[in-house]
């Protein structure tokens, strides 16, 4: 809520894989995944990260997008979510750990591939 809406758009689209679970039993509905989604229910995650060579074109796209704007993060990083002593204590962390993603995807993009890991 405190990037530019471009930003957020890509930065959303980049890491949703990272973050959310799409896939969804036949017993969940739309407001039980948003629910999940927005308080962050981590016991509805799978640990699986899969994506299709077409899903990471576009999270590459997404990347694109991103990487340039990334910088205007900065600031608000600090502000809002800087976490001394965290696994990602502050902008360079977060800044390492998207350009490491955008390593992975830009790579199996140039290959064809598709991506499938475990989330931490």
């Amino acid at each position: 809520m405190f990037a530019d809406p471009a930003l957020k758009a890509a930065l959303d689209r980049f890491l949703t894989p990272l973050l959310w679970d799409d896939a969804t039993s036949d017993d969940d509905d739309a407001e039980a995944q948003d629910e999940g989604r927005g308080g962050m229910d981590l016991l509805r995650r799978s640990l699986l990260v899969s994506c299709t060579p077409e899903a990471v074109e576009d999270l590459v796209d997404a990347w694109n997008e991103a990487a340039p704007l990334l910088a205007q993060l900065r600031e608000p990083y600090a502000v809002h979510a800087a976490r001394p002593g965290r696994w990602i204590a502050n902008f360079e962390e977060f800044s390492d750990l998207l350009q490491g993603w955008a390593e992975v995807a830009t790579e199996a993009e140039r290959r064809g591939w598709g991506l499938v890991g475990l989330r931490v």
